[in-house]
């Protein structure tokens, strides 16, 4: 009985940590949580849905992500070479979405929020805001911080990296929490990741190639639309009036020339729509089967007249991991049925992971 009762709390702490905070690979890269590989990585501390609010930083306080288990800080825990961090360069805090940033820097665009970096020089890192009203620009402002990406310099696109991932086999953990002025601690929670040798292709939600810079969000994900919407918006010049599910992918980590990006994504892939059930798709790469496409709509099962997966002839391209872009934009435009609420746009890449892109009609 008392097992029982010892499994059974430790799966609820395990429920309350993932709803509170969870960790995935930077969605720019096949290997930001590959065993033994450079750390390029993402933790999460809210749904990426624009209702949601992120983490406000106090003015005095902090926010840190302390890296343990089986991380490894370059120059400290092996002989790679030490890099201070410093600014956002190697590490940027987020709205929740992909290409939206929170800077460290001070300004007058949505996207300064005018805070510091603060390296241990080992295992800690912190954010603490300049300003006694706390951290500034309109992005920061609307949204909180939702997301911290951890990554190599951003600027050469090359390493070293800050932390190096570990072993095979081996438990990573991360823990955080948000300070008061007077150290109290106001939020905190843990994340453990379970490195892999082999991860396989992977698949993210992307906003590469459609952001200018000049609003608080700008993602294809958590759109809203009304009902029998086609979302099909391909660039920000396009007349359409909804952008259509915009993924990255990319080649296996063991696939990359290197370590750092560009990474090579996965070129003439395409899907074909079942013809007897548009919500779900087959992708093919090279007309192999790779993975498939499953559109999650409200509606009652067998009831998709409307809602369904539109057909598409574009094939993705991709670099070579050296020079060209850094993986493949995968785009997967879809009609939304007449009932609202929420609809999905699953991708899961066979031996790989999967992404969902979120659309909400009202």
């Amino acid at each position: 009985m008392k097992l029982v009762i010892l499994i059974v709390v430790f799966v609820s702490f395990q429920n309350i940590w993932a709803k509170d905070f969870w960790l995935t690979s930077a969605p720019v890269v096949s290997n930001g949580l590959t065993a033994a590989e450079p750390t390029e990585l993402n933790v999460h501390f809210a749904s990426p849905d624009p209702l949601v609010r992120g983490i406000d930083i106090p003015y005095g306080g902090y926010l840190s992500l302390s890296f343990l288990g089986s991380f490894e800080r370059n120059g400290i825990d092996n002989d790679l070479e030490f890099v201070k961090v410093d600014s956002n360069k190697n590490f940027i805090a987020t709205n929740g979405h992909p290409q939206n940033p929170i800077k460290s820097s001070r300004g007058d665009n949505i996207d300064q929020a005018d805070y510091t970096i603060l390296d241990s020089g080992h295992r800690e890192i912190r954010i603490v805001a300049n300003q006694p009203d706390g951290l500034q620009g309109s992005r920061y402002k609307r949204f909180g911080i939702k997301t911290l990406h951890l990554r190599p310099n951003a600027s050469t696109g090359n390493g070293p990296g800050i932390f190096r991932n570990g072993a095979g086999d081996t438990l990573g953990r991360i823990y955080y929490k948000l300070v008061s002025v007077k150290g109290e601690i106001l939020r905190e929670g843990n994340v453990f990741h379970y490195f892999k040798v082999q991860t396989g292709p992977q698949v993210f939600v992307t906003n590469v190639g459609i952001v200018s810079g000049q609003y608080d969000l700008e993602s294809t994900n958590y759109q809203t639309v009304r009902p029998l919407t086609s979302l099909t918006k391909t660039n920000r010049n396009d007349t359409s009036l909804a952008f259509a599910p915009r993924f990255l992918l990319f080649s296996s980590a063991q696939e990359q020339p290197d370590s750092y990006i560009p990474h090579k994504g996965i070129e003439n892939v395409s899907y074909d729509v079942n013809a007897n059930d548009q919500t779900n798709a087959v992708i093919k790469h090279n007309g192999k089967v790779i993975g498939r496409v499953d559109f999650i709509t409200p509606e009652k099962k067998g009831d998709h007249s409307e809602a369904r997966i539109l057909s598409s002839q574009v094939l993705t391209s991709s670099g070579d991991g050296v020079t060209g872009a850094n993986g493949s934009v995968f785009l997967v435009p879809v009609k939304v049925g007449t009932e609202p609420g929420v609809y999905k746009v699953l991708i899961k890449l066979y031996d790989g992971n999967e992404a969902v892109n979120t659309i909400k009609v009202r």
